[in-house]
Parts: structure tokens; sequence; C-alpha cells
């Protein structure tokens, strides 16, 4: 049983990364606006940024869905996956706790709606440390 919440895992995730960044791969400024709400068009500064971001995380999703399917792989994509998606979490509290939230809604007039974004990648860090805990119970046996 634990062997399919782990396959699956890979796969659900996956999919979610790889196409809830893809809009923004494909076009930084509009899928930033439908993704994250921006009040207003993004700084040309921040999409260097912004193309980075969805890049990485189309092909962490690619990876992702590659694990599903091949055992090998599984426990440094997992791992992988945990430290990058605790990272954005922990960005995102940084963001909106920080005074930066307020100069960039002074400065450029982006207000940006992250709760939905941090609710998800909240629950793939937790499954996340839940998947490695079971692949590294199969390394052991």
């Amino acid at each position: 049983m634990k062997n399919i919440i782990t396959k699956n895992y890979f796969l659900v995730t996956g999919i979610l990364t790889l196409l809830g960044a893809l809009p923004v791969m494909l076009s930084p400024e509009l899928g930033t606006y439908l993704l994250f709400d921006f009040t207003s068009n993004t700084p040309t500064e921040y999409l260097p940024i912004i193309i980075h971001w969805g890049v990485m995380a189309v092909g962490l999703g690619g990876i992702m869905i590659a694990a599903h399917y091949h055992p090998t792989i599984r426990w440094a994509t997992a791992l992988f996956a945990v430290i990058s998606k605790t990272y954005i979490v922990f960005c995102i509290v940084w963001f909106i706790l920080s005074d930066y939230n307020q100069v960039s809604i002074h400065s450029f007039g982006v207000v940006a709606d992250y709760s939905m974004l941090m609710v998800l990648e909240a629950l793939m860090v937790i499954a996340g440390v839940f998947t490695l805990q079971t692949l590294s119970e199969k390394k052991l046996a």
C-alpha cells in the first residue's frame, strides 16, 4: 500500500508542479497575472526571476513524473522536491511578513495572492516528507 502511495505522490505532485508553472514558463507576464492575481503589470526587473522559476518548476515536475516510473531516482527526487518546496513556503511567509511586501505594493502597485500556492506547496512538503520516510524504510529493510 505504501508503494502505491509513494508512486502516486510523484505522479500527482509532478503533474501539479508541471502544469502549475507551465503558464509562467510560456508567458511570464500573463502567467504570473493569472496564477498570482497581480493587480498591475509585472515589473520588467522581475521577469528573469519569474522565467527562471517557471522553467525550474516545469523541470522539477517532469523529473517527478519520471520518478513515478523509475524507482531508482525516487529518493533523490523526493529530497530535492521537499527542499525546493519548503524553500518556496518559507519565501512566501517571509514575503508576506516582511516590509518588502509593502514596498512592492507601494512602489510597483503589485498586490498578489499567494495563499493557494502556499497551501499547495505545504501539502506537497508534508507528503514529500512521508514519501522520504517510506523510501528510507525500504532502503534499510
